[in-house]
């Protein structure tokens, strides 16, 4: 109890921002300082792993092929006559790896 007032007291004097302790606290104590609803956090805090988890990502492959043309073309720079079977070994990986046609 002498928690929970404590930590009420500390939003209503401005000691702390109560977005920051609805961040750090458990919701037990939020309750009972009643500073919010634990179905509303509840609610909030499965959306919010939901869309961590589950959303798809976008990729660039725009940008994922300039990537590997542009490594592709670092690799031709490196051309020399001892290290010619080793540059189309790793040229060849990165066709592959890239998806270079």
């Amino acid at each position: 109890k002498r928690l929970c007032e404590f930590v009420r007291q500390c939003v209503a004097l401005d000691l702390a921002h109560l977005q920051d302790l609805q961040q750090s606290l458990e919701l037990d104590l939020l309750s009972g300082a009643e500073l919010g609803d634990v179905n509303v956090m509840n609610k909030q805090i499965v959306k919010a792993n939901t869309n961590n988890l589950y959303r798809q990502r976008k990729f660039n492959l725009l940008n994922e092929e300039s990537e590997g043309f542009a490594k592709l073309v670092t690799e031709l720079e490196n051309v020399g006559p001892a290290t010619l079977s080793q540059v189309v070994e790793n040229m060849q990986r990165l066709i592959g790896h890239f998806r270079l046609d």
